[in-house]
């Protein structure tokens, strides 16, 4: 069973029935609170149900000719779990990835990159010929192939604050860890612990978060809620300092392009400074470069009635996308 994008609850993959189900996702998940945008959540949805559905298709292709049984893994895995996949990843995209235990089976695959994965997992059956490792199984698999950084925006995209997408807790993370054997990357992903945070809405969340500490600023609070009388529901801020009350914003393409999206993010701003609320928007280019991220948390800092350190903290150096 999966938690696709869209569905409260798992749902059992089953031939054709579950395309039709899953049609409906884009349109099913534009709003969480009283209609309001979230952030682009419904965007978001619909394109991880997208790449869901189409990498359920070829995995269900390569089942039918295989002689034996394959557990699709790492990257593959995420895309049938609805998992965000990270930036700059190594491995092949246009490979299915499987994992087999044992060596002798690890034989060259037309159009599968077989991996060797001898710890013990959790499978998830997505339809009944297409089984895949654990959500936990495949974030710790991605470790060889992602920097430290996207390790962590990885582990954070498992831990979302929509139960949609929430595939596990922090607790769960350190288990998974504290009980597994030995593999390649494990001590990536002990030292990615270290700086995950639960209940992020979108992974550029973290990567301002975890840029913004390598400047040396305090820890931001992800999805800061603030309530608000005139629409009657709470403000959800991406990052907050609530004791300055400075806020920040990532404004994704969807902010742009979505009418609906643009207007409530005004609305939202607007509302959030008529109580005192310092907003700050922050854009993917923002983190492209050392000098431009500086000149974001020279602003930041400067919200915050504080001044940056001469260097950067040193242990978030890889967590950074330049």
């Amino acid at each position: 069973m999966i938690r696709l994008p869209g569905f409260a609850a798992p749902i059992t993959f089953g031939g054709m029935s579950v395309y039709r189900a899953v049609s409906g996702v884009s349109g099913a998940v534009s709003g969480l609170v009283s209609g309001a945008p979230s952030g682009g959540g419904g965007i978001a949805y619909a394109s991880l149900a997208d790449t869901a559905l189409q990498t359920l298709a070829r995995c269900e292709a390569a089942a039918r000719t295989s002689r034996v049984p394959l557990v699709f893994s790492h990257l593959t895995a995420l895309n049938l779990l609805g998992i965000e996949p990270p930036l700059n990843c190594t491995l092949d995209e246009s490979l299915l990835h499987v994992a087999v235990r044992d060596r002798r089976r690890r034989r060259r695959r037309r159009g599968m990159g077989i991996h060797l994965w001898e710890p013990e997992y959790e499978s998830r059956m997505i339809a009944d010929s297409v089984e895949c490792v654990d959500a936990l199984t495949a974030w710790a698999q991605m470790s060889p192939y992602v920097t430290l950084g996207e390790l962590v925006v990885l582990g954070d995209s498992l831990m979302r604050r929509d139960p949609r997408l929430r595939q596990c807790s922090s607790e769960d993370f350190a288990r998974f860890l504290r009980t597994a054997g030995p593999f390649r990357g494990k001590a990536s992903c002990v030292k990615a612990l270290r700086f995950m945070m639960d209940g992020t809405d979108s992974s550029w969340e973290t990567r301002v978060r975890l840029a913004l500490r390598y400047f040396g600023l305090p820890e931001a609070i992800p999805n800061y809620a603030v309530f608000d009388e005139q629409l009657g529901f709470d403000l959800h801020i991406d990052l907050a300092y609530p004791d300055c009350k400075v806020g920040i914003e990532f404004q994704g393409d969807h902010h742009r392009t979505s009418k609906r999206q643009y207007a409530f993010d005004q609305r939202k701003k607007r509302n959030l400074e008529y109580q005192d609320w310092r907003i700050i928007p922050v854009v993917a280019g923002d983190l492209a470069s050392e000098r431009l991220c500086r000149e974001l948390a020279v602003i930041v800092a400067a919200a915050l009635g504080r001044r940056l350190p001469e260097r950067p903290v040193a242990r978030y150096r890889g967590l950074v996308l330049f």
